[in-house]
């Protein structure tokens, strides 16, 4: 952050009157233009985990979590999309359980999290984070509807575009869903999937072909 930034901020700061800005408002800010990239930019906070975070500025992963959620609440602009972005970030390493029926991946950003169980609620669905609040477990039913809810009309339209089909995508995620469980319960192990808006497309086009 520059001098002409911070003063900025100052002078913003004695606007508002001074002593009305506490400990915590002056952790989030700072918080804020770590996760932003204005101050040690060589550190790339918002490329880290919680845990590298905490160790770098040796205060509790809890307090991390608080302070980048309160950040984000304060200062992002558009924290759906980013939730959005994020979201197919995570999707890259999906847990496909070997029963067959139930799908995790992790999350770490509360903000995030908050966004997936908004999308759920909505259709009245519901994710499990009771083991841990940092795994997201879902049924294959509610990540398929996850799914085409964090989809855009134009990733739809791309998607549908690309695989030369009228059907829904959530019809045919259906399918794609069935063989990969199909193959986990004979397996009867647990695979890692990779749910990229890449990998999507040739899942299901390779789903079309099997049903040709």
């Amino acid at each position: 952050m520059g001098k002409e930034q911070l003063q900025d901020v100052i002078e913003k700061y004695l606007e508002r009157g001074f002593g009305s800005m506490n400990k915590n408002d002056f952790e989030v800010f700072i918080f804020s233009k770590l996760l932003d990239g204005s101050l040690k930019n060589n550190l790339k906070f918002s490329e880290k985990s919680n845990y590298e975070i905490s160790l770098a500025l040796k205060i509790p992963e809890a307090r991390v979590k608080r302070l980048r959620y309160e950040a984000e609440l304060r200062y992002k602009s558009n924290i759906e999309e980013e939730s959005r972005i994020a979201f197919w970030k995570a999707m890259e390493k999906v847990h496909f359980r070997k029963d067959g029926e139930k799908l995790s991946f992790v999350i770490e950003n509360v903000s995030v999290r908050k966004f997936l169980d908004f999308k759920l609620k909505q259709d009245g669905r519901f994710s499990d984070s009771s083991f841990n609040s940092e795994i997201i477990v879902v049924s294959k039913e509610d990540f398929i509807y996850l799914i085409e809810k964090i989809l855009t009309k134009e990733e739809k339209d791309d998607i549908l575009k690309k695989i030369k089909t009228k059907t829904t995508i959530s019809e045919i995620l259906k399918s794609v869903f069935n063989l990969l469980s199909k193959e986990i319960k004979e397996q009867a192990v647990s695979k890692i999937v990779s749910f990229t808006l890449e990998n999507i497309i040739k899942m299901l086009l390779f789903s079309l072909k099997q049903n040709m």
